[in-house]
């Protein structure tokens, strides 16, 4: 009896791996394809909080072992949470239980990755994970031009709405973007493969220059000319000049369209929200409501449309320069690993969403969505590079049983 309770558990332990690997292909993926926000939120729990959970404590005496791993970011990590939860205390909001609910998912989501990866052993599981989510993010792109400019009947001249959680035409445009970057950056060596990820990269390339968002194109182009400057095959330098190009030569034909919003009030509304984040240096408190008001028009916006003057905002000066350090240490941890597919991936998709960042998804606290493609994702990955400098073994994945047969075998 005891044998079969022990072969059991054995096996429950062994499932934990792939649990967190489809959790996080479904936070990847099925972003785009979830009929709703409520199911897309209870496919998380289901395969990536309850698992992570699982995990964290069945490998729980490994913890000083992971955290030699990369201290400094561990630590920056968990002075941004704390620092976030004691602004509670001053924070205005109606539903503090929820928002340190929303700080437990950005947790676990941290440490599904701290778990999941961390040496070169699970590489081949992480670029298989991206594949697939890219994959799966083309198909749901071709799916929305479809239905948007086919089914509907819209004018090509119409900014496109993806489907489910892809439908705000700016946010949309920066998750199919982010696809876009991170397939490119995992360019594989074989010709099959790479044929088939070229093929994958046309609709996205197609739905970001659709949603006619500015800020998207200046972060692909900028993601686009790093991964060039990093070199890694002649392929992808003539698949990323061709892409340059093509968008040189649509921003020439649609300039006017383009450029018929303006700024859109957003050099007005940095000046305002930096000037919220001088008056008050401690911050609003997170989960706290603000208005963003401008002078020369009426309308009063909603966030900073920028995110790091959004975490200045609700966590005052301290908040965001821990935000700052961190993203600042993640770059460099990356740029170290410059020459690991992971490291590669993780850096290009830090300018990525550096930039983008500075446009728009002014929203850092609430339960996984568009945004977290830009903020929290590439920060989680960053815990995933191996450390060339960490005496062996002592990064090494958590030295169970149970992680024989991981998914990368």
């Amino acid at each position: 009896m005891n044998v079969k309770a022990n072969t059991r558990m054995m096996n429950d332990l062994a499932s934990l791996p792939r649990w967190l690997w489809l959790g996080q292909f479904w936070f990847l993926a099925m972003l785009a394809w979830a009929p709703s926000s409520k199911l897309y939120q209870q496919g998380l729990v289901v395969l990536l909080w309850l698992p992570t959970l699982a995990a964290a404590w069945t490998w729980r005496k490994q913890w000083a072992q992971r955290w030699r791993c990369w201290r400094s970011g561990g630590a920056l990590m968990m002075g941004l949470m704390l620092w976030a939860a004691l602004t509670l205390l001053w924070s205005e909001t109606s539903q503090p239980l929820r928002t340190v609910k929303h700080l437990l998912y950005i947790a676990l989501f941290w440490l599904s990755f701290v778990l999941l990866y961390g040496d070169a052993r699970r590489e081949r599981s992480l670029y298989w994970l991206f594949w697939l989510a890219g994959w799966g993010l083309s198909l749901s792109a071709l799916a929305s031009l479809l239905v948007f400019y086919g089914e509907q009947g819209n004018p090509l001249d119409h900014r496109l709405r993806g489907n489910g959680g892809l439908e705000h035409p700016i946010l949309g445009g920066y998750v199919i973007g982010a696809a876009l970057v991170w397939l490119l950056a995992l360019l594989p060596e074989q010709s099959r493969m790479r044929g088939l990820t070229l093929v994958a990269v046309l609709p996205l390339l197609i739905f970001v220059a659709m949603t006619q968002s500015r800020g998207a194109y200046l972060a692909l182009v900028s993601a686009l000319v790093v991964l060039v400057l990093l070199g890694r095959t002649r392929v992808l330098g003539y698949a990323v000049v061709a892409i340059v190009l093509a968008g040189a030569l649509g921003w020439w034909a649609f300039e006017p369209l383009l450029m018929a919003r303006g700024a859109s009030y957003r050099p007005e509304i940095l000046l305002s929200a930096a000037q919220m984040v001088v008056e008050a240096p401690w911050g609003v408190g997170i989960g706290a409501n603000y208005d963003v008001r401008v002078d020369t028009v009426t309308t009063v916006f909603q966030h900073s449309h920028n995110l790091p003057l959004h975490v200045g905002i609700e966590l005052g000066w301290p908040g965001m320069l821990i935000w700052m350090a961190l993203w600042c240490a993640a770059l460099l941890r990356a740029w170290r690993a410059r020459r690991q597919a992971v490291g590669r991936l993780v850096f290009v998709l830090l300018v990525y969403a550096g930039v983008a960042m500075q446009f728009d998804a002014a929203s850092l606290w609430d339960t996984p969505r568009a945004e977290w493609f830009i903020s929290w994702l590439p920060l989680a990955l960053a815990f995933a590079i191996s450390s060339p400098k960490v005496t062996p073994g002592r990064c090494d994945r958590l030295r169970d049983p149970s992680m024989i047969g991981e998914i990368s075998r």
